[in-house]
């Protein structure tokens, strides 16, 4: 018997907890690679003015958001994982 069945509320808070992680997740990958993209374009204004001081410090930032979404995309492969294994846990297969 599926453990669902056994305690559908709590199942279905658990997999909406585990669901929510993920698309938390989602959303902030997402506008870590749109700053990214923004990072890109504000290096080469810098770069086409000739200012290599704001050149330099939004290379840095760059660096940092690329480090963010390394960390996001590692988190985020965690998560999908963990609301895989709670599927199953609760008696779902094939997800």
């Amino acid at each position: 018997m599926p453990k669902y069945e056994d305690s559908p509320e709590q199942a279905e808070a658990s997999l909406r907890e585990s669901g929510d992680a993920i698309s938390k997740l989602d959303d902030a990958l997402t506008a870590a690679e749109e700053r990214s993209e923004q990072l890109e374009q504000e290096i080469d204004q810098a770069f086409g003015a000739g200012d290599t001081d704001q050149q330099a410090k939004l290379e840095e930032e760059m660096e940092r958001i690329q480090q963010e979404i390394q960390d996001i995309n590692t988190d985020l492969e965690g998560a999908h994982q963990h609301h895989i294994d709670n599927q199953g846990f609760w008696g779902f297969r094939g997800f």
